[in-house]
């Protein structure tokens, strides 16, 4: 992802024995409003998570453990890590590793570059049936969560962007409106590799 100056990519790094090379969401943020250093920018957002609830929704053996913030631009921007821990309290009985919520990020454009996704780990079983459709009730739990992080940021002025890579038509950071939880769990091969 290419981050202009004034915005930043906010990584938040899971650990967990079920996920034995750990997993990842990412987030494109708007500094340009934000007063204060990097230090401080990773405050915030560690404050706007915790109060998400975000970490309701997944299994109990999974927690949030870093949060990284990369400041654009990508070669000399700064960047800052903070030692936390988010442990799930949505239960036990957690479903493969590679298996995810899977979050789309909505913005004000069309196609396929107005469009982002994140996939968060730690479904649990009881949160959803063997064809991988997730129970309403926690489509709507995910999505509410996300959208309170997404509020919670904008409220300290570090409002989340969808990031686009170098060979996006789009080269602006686009504002994300809401996020939406899929009705279907998301699985990816690759995130059993390293």
């Amino acid at each position: 992802m290419v981050i202009p100056p004034a915005y930043a990519q906010v990584n938040l790094h899971y650990q967990s024995s079920q996920l034995p090379f750990g997993a990842e969401v990412t987030l494109g943020i708007d500094t340009s409003a934000f007063v204060g250093d990097i230090v401080a920018m990773t405050n915030a957002i560690d404050t706007a998570y915790a109060a998400s609830g975000i970490a309701a929704l997944h299994d109990n053996d999974i927690a949030l453990k870093v949060i990284h913030v990369k400041e654009g631009p990508n070669i000399t921007g700064a960047a800052y890590d903070k030692n936390v821990n988010y442990p799930g309290s949505a239960g036990s009985g957690g479903v493969s590793p590679a298996t995810a919520y899977l979050v789309h990020k909505l913005t004000a454009l069309g196609g396929h570059a107005g469009k982002g996704r994140l996939y968060l780990p730690g479904v649990i079983k009881s949160a959803m049936d063997d064809d991988g459709t997730i129970h309403s009730g926690t489509v709507t739990s995910v999505s509410a969560a996300f959208n309170t992080f997404r509020s919670s940021l904008s409220t300290a002025n570090l409002p989340p962007v969808l990031l686009h890579g170098a060979s996006s038509p789009i080269s602006i950071p686009t504002p994300i409106l809401s996020f939406a939880c899929d009705g279907k769990a998301a699985t990816q091969r690759r995130r059993m590799r390293r």
